[in-house]
């Protein structure tokens, strides 16, 4: 094969991994092959796949999961609007009911399945949803985790794998998205934070070393602060919130949490006090309110601010 034909496909593979990211399965690698028939098909016989598709798209998704749940369905409109297998493996073991009232109708190229035989169990699955690319022979090409606009990023690289767009079109799409990425931060951030809701803080702080922090507007910062809260992180807090007014009602709030969290109850106490009357989210004052009263043993105050606080959470 001529050299600059393998420097193409080798740049191509290159350009790919830069949009798709970093590959989200410890034990599972490029290369090796699936047992897709090991999977219990829902909705239609595994079998049924056509054995001489180029590629095939396999989702790991939980119904019980926000994030899994929102992917699913871009996974589903996704595959919808192009003739390639889709497989959606829910990890948490859905009925099929269940599953077809998170999607709704599908095309006859979307399969739903289960892991009966548990093929999953050593791939080293440290975060959902997993979206993996296999070629005909079942071998995995590459592996993504979430991705913002996920329908839009994994389309694209779809596309560009049946060679639906060529390389040209493909780096264009690269090159605006890592513009857009650079415009705004927020996304991201909040993307991190409903990872922790869902119990995945490792992914968390994956992401989160790898978020960009330089030049955040004060809403990312904020938002930043109210992450590394969830974290227990209140060193961190105070970083991203250095360069913050002292009078920004929401950083005395998050300030206040950061102290709270260190242990020193009466400052906490104070800053939040002094507040109270004008903080807008008064029903998460309220419950760190209560929780800090709790812990100093004044249960009398604790139990009405729990109580102004309709049992919210502080984060």
């Amino acid at each position: 094969m001529n050299y600059r034909i393998v420097l193409g496909c080798i740049l191509s593979l290159l350009i790919v991994s830069t949009v798709i990211g970093a590959f989200p399965l410890q034990q599972l690698e490029k290369g090796d092959t699936v047992s897709i028939q090991k999977f219990k098909g829902l909705n239609r016989k595994l079998s049924s796949i056509g054995k001489n598709s180029e590629i095939k798209l396999l989702l790991l998704w939980r119904h019980d999961k926000r994030t899994s749940v929102e992917t699913v369905k871009d996974f589903a409109e996704m595959c919808n609007k192009r003739d390639v297998p889709c497989i959606a493996v829910d990890l948490q073991k859905g009925a099929m009911e269940k599953i077809k009232g998170i999607v709704g109708e599908t095309g006859e190229n979307i399969y739903f399945a289960h892991d009966k035989a548990g093929v999953t169990d050593d791939w080293g699955v440290f975060t959902l949803p997993v979206t993996l690319f296999l070629d005909k022979n079942n071998k995995v090409i590459n592996a993504v985790g979430y991705e913002g606009q996920y329908a839009v990023e994994v389309g694209r690289y779809v596309d560009f794998l049946t060679g639906k767009i060529s390389k040209k079109e493909y780096e264009k799409f690269e090159n605006t998205s890592v513009v857009h990425d650079r415009r705004s931060k927020l996304p991201k951030i909040k993307f991190i934070k409903r990872l922790i809701e869902d119990g995945q803080p490792e992914d968390a702080k994956e992401r989160l070393k790898k978020l960009d922090k330089k030049d955040l507007t004060m809403e990312e910062k904020l938002n930043l602060a109210g992450v590394y809260l969830k974290l227990d992180m209140p060193d961190k807090v105070d970083k991203v919130l250095q360069s913050v007014s002292k009078y920004n009602i929401g950083a005395k709030f998050y300030r206040a949490y950061a102290v709270y969290l260190r242990g020193n109850l009466d400052k906490a106490l104070n800053m939040l006090h002094s507040i109270e009357k004008i903080y807008p989210r008064k029903k998460k004052l309220f419950y760190l309110l209560g929780e800090i009263y709790k812990q100093k043993g004044d249960y009398k105050n604790a139990t009405e601010y729990f109580e102004k606080s309709c049992n919210n959470s502080a984060i």
